[in-house]
């Protein structure tokens, strides 16, 4: 006879439990039976009414209202509970006659009753895929004495235009920023992440690594042990999940793969309202690669592409890694969002993105003092604010271009660059051919602090078309294509001078 905790907490577990997507101990595909997925679809039908209706609150508001005849009838919120009811009772129903979910109870009942039993959690992952509402994340001490940036807008009550930036951002901001964390879009590739995780942990053996974020956040992220000396830690993009395997190529290589889903991706819970939950579920993944996996950072490669830069660039500011690989990045992210948005509203664009998602990517990665490679889209359309349809008029405008100026100003101050250096620097990453512009020129043995400081002219060009080779690599594909199998490591052509 089981104990009443035990009773209570499988009860519990059978209403208000994880749904399963598919067995993973290599069995028959799993499909739950008619009445359970009859429940979890007007369940999630539900939910997903609820968050459209929170996301759109004030229409909300008003509707609700004049249906409820200036809340004197509550019958439309009655009628709400009882579709609501009816929903979870049929899902419970069905669940009590899956045998997969009862055994899904069991496993995650010793979870509960063993909560720092990793092995136990271990367990769950490796048996089901499922809905990372219940704990089995890893815990990781917090970390401390990190940088964060500064933000450079300042939120105040008497000013009107902080109450609309935070109406902007919360309302559609953050969605256009990070689409990969809206419901919509998490609803449309949710069957093909489930299929191509099952693939992950079956094909590649990849190892489920939920961990707990500084913001309760649980995120998901899977490790991939290979025989190659380094690690690639991965930074996806604003709508790319660890799923999708952009990152292939470097497994390819023989490195071992950490890859992880922000908060509101895919598995991962939580929703990021500002840098500051990317950067604190970035940091507890790589916390954990650290003390959990025994991974010395010496060995971590970091590859951020697109928006993960923003995330690749702040671990480079707090953790002395091998190398850091920027992939169709930006400098900072208020150029693109002024070019996306109407020209009546730049000043609140500058305050919001300033007050919520200040990304100044250049800057972190400037504190980074070991190898840095900056890949550049030659046909990238996202972060280009050049609107004239021309491909040079794409180039010039790269964002990746104000990258590695940035780059190269900060980690280079004592060449005293001029105008007419950063004038120039942008004329040689114009030409569409760059690498034919790129040869000759002293060793990088001769790029002394003393010599940089009195080169002029010829030489000085030069050297300009060293530093932009040490650092600058083109890529001839557009921004969502994934990085050729021949970029996908580190040479030692990354570490240039200091």
């Amino acid at each position: 006879m089981p104990s009443v905790p035990t009773f209570l907490r499988k009860a519990m577990l059978y209403l208000r439990g994880p749904e399963i997507y598919a067995n993973l101990t290599g069995g028959p595909k799993y499909e739950c039976n008619l009445i359970e997925t009859i429940g979890n679809l007007s369940f999630n039908l539900l939910r997903a009414i609820a968050r459209i209706a929170y996301c759109a609150w004030p229409f909300t508001a008003y509707y609700l209202y004049h249906k409820t005849g200036r809340c004197t009838d509550f019958s439309v919120f009655i009628f709400y509970f009882q579709i609501y009811s009816i929903s979870i009772l049929t899902r419970l129903f069905g669940r009590l006659l899956d045998k997969d979910y009862a055994t899904l109870v069991d496993l995650l009942v010793s979870v509960y009753e063993n909560p720092n039993d990793d092995k136990a959690k271990d367990r769950v992952l490796r048996t089901y895929d499922i809905e990372l509402l219940v704990p089995l994340y890893k815990k990781v001490a917090p970390s401390e004495g990190l940088y964060y940036p500064d933000l450079p807008a300042k939120w105040s009550w008497f000013s009107p235009v902080s109450w609309i930036s935070y109406v902007a951002i919360h309302a559609f901001g953050r969605r256009m920023i990070f689409p990969g964390s809206t419901l919509l879009l998490n609803q449309l590739v949710h069957k093909t992440l489930v299929d191509n995780r099952y693939k992950l942990i079956n094909e590649d053996n990849a190892r489920r690594i939920p961990v707990r974020s500084a913001d309760g956040f649980t995120i998901d992220a899977i490790y991939i042990k290979n025989d190659g000396p380094k690690t690639v830690f991965v930074c996806d993009g604003n709508a790319g999940f660890y799923e999708g395997a952009l990152w292939r190529n470097f497994q390819l290589h023989g490195n071992s793969i950490i890859a992880w889903n922000a908060p509101g991706f895919g598995a991962s819970t939580g929703k990021p309202h500002s840098n500051v939950e990317m950067f604190n579920a970035a940091d507890a993944v790589m916390k954990y690669a650290m003390t959990e996996l025994n991974i010395p950072p010496k060995d971590i490669v970091i590859y951020g592409w697109s928006i993960g830069g923003l995330t690749a660039s702040w671990l480079a500011a707090n953790y002395d890694v091998h190398a850091v690989l920027l992939d169709a990045t930006f400098d900072s992210i208020l150029p693109l969002a002024h070019k996306t948005m109407p020209e009546f509203a730049a000043d609140i664009v500058t305050y919001a993105i300033g007050s919520y998602f200040h990304m100044p990517v250049a800057e972190m990665v400037a504190r980074y003092k070991g190898r840095v490679a900056i890949f550049r889209r030659v046909y990238d359309e996202i972060i280009v604010t050049s609107n004239d349809g021309t491909d040079q008029g794409r180039l010039k405008s790269n964002r990746a271009n104000f990258l590695l100026e940035t780059f190269l100003k900060k980690r280079y101050p004592f060449v005293k660059w001029t105008p007419e250096d950063v004038e120039y620097l942008h004329r040689v990453l114009a030409q569409p051919s760059l690498d034919s512009n790129l040869v000759g020129g002293p060793p990088f043995s001769m790029l002394t602090q003393e010599r940089c400081a009195t080169v002029a002219g010829e030489a000085r060009k030069t050297m300009i078309r060293r530093l932009i080779h040490a650092y600058f690599f083109d890529v001839t594909l557009g921004h969502n294509a994934a990085l050729p199998y021949h970029l996908c490591v580190v040479p030692e052509q990354y570490n240039a001078p200091n």
